[in-house]
């Protein structure tokens, strides 16, 4: 039904491989909305994250270094 439809979405896949996702199930004048942004790779966001919550570069830096976390290349 959602391939019918046009509810599914090609997505490029961390990795470089491709896929499909589910469409929001809603229309603007008729039209659904388009995909904006492709999954983010692993950890894309994990410094920004970190930081809001208060951590120095110093100690986001530390805990990638003990593999605590993970940190895009």
């Amino acid at each position: 039904h959602l391939a019918a439809s046009g509810g599914l979405l090609d997505i490029r896949l961390p990795g470089g491989g491709t896929g499909k996702a589910p469409a929001l199930p809603l229309t603007m004048d008729g039209k659904r909305l388009p995909k904006r942004l492709d999954p983010p790779l692993p950890g894309a966001d994990t410094r920004a994250v970190l930081a809001e919550l208060g951590f120095s570069d110093e100690e986001i830096g530390a805990l990638a270094r003990s593999g605590t976390i993970g940190l895009p290349g």
